[in-house]
């Protein structure tokens, strides 16, 4: 499980960091040398970048989470709980 979770870490930031080398030129070529609309456009970006990297690792969670341990049929509640290891 910590395999996978660093994993899609790694792969949610070098998303990241593309998206941001592509975003720096377009905002280059769109932006020119308007210094007021680069401040904007470069605080925007930063917000959904973060939003982005929050999305992602709401959604890895969430699927770490669903698949932690399968329902325990003994209990009513429908949690399931960690068992301890079987001797013998």
């Amino acid at each position: 499980m910590v395999v996978a979770i660093s994993a899609g870490m790694a792969m949610a930031l070098s998303a990241v960091g593309c998206a941001t080398i592509l975003g720096r030129r377009v905002l280059d070529r769109r932006v020119g040398d308007d210094s007021g609309r680069r401040v904007v456009m470069a605080a925007r970006m930063s917000v959904a970048a973060a939003a982005g990297v929050f999305l992602i690792g709401c959604v890895l969670f969430g699927l770490t989470w669903a698949n932690e341990f399968p329902p325990d049929p003994s209990r009513s509640d429908g949690f399931s709980a960690a068992k301890p290891p079987v001797s013998g």
